[in-house]
């Protein structure tokens, strides 16, 4: 039998904090502990929690959750106290001096996937609803939550199970069934392969949400690039000055643009130099745009286009960006629009924003949401399950190519084996450690 484990379940240092106990001890604890003759099982009692001579250590309310009807599963006990650092402190020797082991990171919700009242997409959700900065982020972290994927996963499960059953049986007796599952097993598979790169091209496309969508600034010197990045983010990170080549290094901050996760980069001024630092500062800009999701470039709308700036534009070919014309506030010198400008720039998307009186910023922001996350049901946004779904999808291609039915099997089971590792019934217990590990104390 599992030992009980205690742990903080909300941060120190608030108006009320909670501990959570889970564990066959957890009726014990209550009796030893607390003041109240009883805690009916699902209702807060009010009482007061006891050190071992029976001094007052918090005026508080508790609660107890018989197993199975809790979170982990098993038996459950919360107090609920104030939030003062001596009374958590005090609540934690308590539980230790009762023989409580103190919880891993993830425990709580490593038992309720254990105990069968989670799958793993779901209990892996916890973790991204706790950290979401943003609304959508959110959003997609609670469908999650409440089985979204799980549902989607399960059905496409079925599927292949389906077509598993008719290929065992079909192997066990080939004069009987073999035509027949032959010819039904392509439109099986095919139905079965379109659902799951699905869920593998959602994925990708919304694995911003979790890990937030990196944009980089880049330009020539003195375009406006710090005071774009400024703006947006609507406080002052970036040095600013007219001198060209101020900024040297990358500078990086996190914003929310249309509850879309971005993670901004200003990049030092893109041209030759003989400064060593410059230099340095101008091949971190190249590495980081090479691995942006998206690219702003900032070009100087009061003046002509830069030779180094055409330069700048040949290379955009194969990577996303905008065009953001700065300084919309001064005279318009320069146009996307002009026959004067490269042919890659007049059809690229251009917003033209100003830093000075915020023309064009509220569109810009966006415009960025839209190119780096489109609105869409973001059922995954975790990468172990990108990665799981490509697995599952090509063991299923392959079962379709397969001559052989027993190939064709083969391919079937290790396909359910990269599902069964999205929700968890086919995954050992190293990769499950390591999931919870990730998670906080008392989650």
């Amino acid at each position: 039998m599992p030992d009980t484990i205690f742990a903080p379940a909300t941060p120190s240092g608030g108006a009320l904090c909670v501990v959570r106990v889970s564990g066959s001890e957890s009726a014990r604890v209550l009796k030893e502990a607390f003041s109240a003759k009883t805690t009916p099982p699902r209702r807060m009692t009010y009482g007061r929690l006891l050190d071992a001579a029976g001094e007052t250590i918090d005026a508080c309310m508790a609660a107890f959750f018989p197993s199975p009807h809790s979170y982990t599963g098993e038996d459950m006990a919360e107090f609920y106290l104030h939030g003062g650092q001596a009374v958590l402190k005090n609540a934690l020797a308590r539980m230790a001096a009762l023989g409580l082991r103190t919880a891993r990171p993830g425990e709580f919700t490593q038992r309720a996937f254990l105990n069968g009242k989670t799958d793993l997409s779901k209990a892996e959700a916890v973790m991204d609803v706790i950290n979401a900065d943003t609304s959508r982020a959110a959003a997609a972290a609670v469908e999650q939550l409440c089985g979204g994927l799980e549902k989607r996963i399960r059905d496409v499960e079925q599927k292949l199970r389906e077509a598993l059953t008719a290929l065992d049986a079909a192997i066990d007796y080939p004069e009987e069934l073999e035509e027949d599952v032959t010819a039904s097993l392509p439109a099986q598979l095919q139905e079965a392969e379109e659902a799951i790169r699905t869920l593998a091209e959602n994925g990708v496309r919304n694995r911003v949400l979790r890990e937030g969508a990196k944009v980089v600034i880049i330009g020539a010197p003195n375009v406006g690039k710090s005071s774009l990045m400024n703006a947006l983010l609507q406080e002052d990170m970036a040095i600013v000055t007219d001198i060209p080549g101020t900024t040297r290094d990358v500078l990086q901050a996190d914003a929310d643009f249309d509850g879309v996760p971005v993670r901004l980069f200003d990049t030092a001024g893109m041209r030759e130099s003989t400064d060593r630092v410059e230099s340095l500062g101008v091949e971190r800009a190249k590495k980081r745009a090479d691995n942006a999701d998206l690219l702003l470039l900032a070009l100087d709308a009061s003046r002509e286009l830069l030779p180094e700036e055409r330069t700048l534009l040949a290379r955009l070919e194969k990577k996303p960006y905008i065009l953001v014309l700065c300084k919309s506030d001064l005279p318009e010198v320069l146009s996307p629009f002009d026959d004067s400008m490269p042919k890659i720039a007049r059809r690229s998307r251009a917003v033209s924003v100003s830093a000075v009186t915020g023309e064009g910023l509220g569109y810009l922001r966006s415009v960025i949401a839209q190119l780096v996350c489109p609105e869409s049901e973001a059922l995954v946004t975790n990468a172990r399950h990108v990665a799981l779904l490509k697995r599952a999808r090509n063991a299923v291609e392959q079962a379709r190519a397969a001559v052989d039915l027993d190939c064709a099997a083969t391919d079937i089971r290790e396909a359910l084996v990269c599902l069964g590792g999205i929700t968890g019934s086919a995954v050992d217990e190293r990769v499950i450690e390591d999931i919870f590990r990730t998670f906080c104390v008392g989650k």
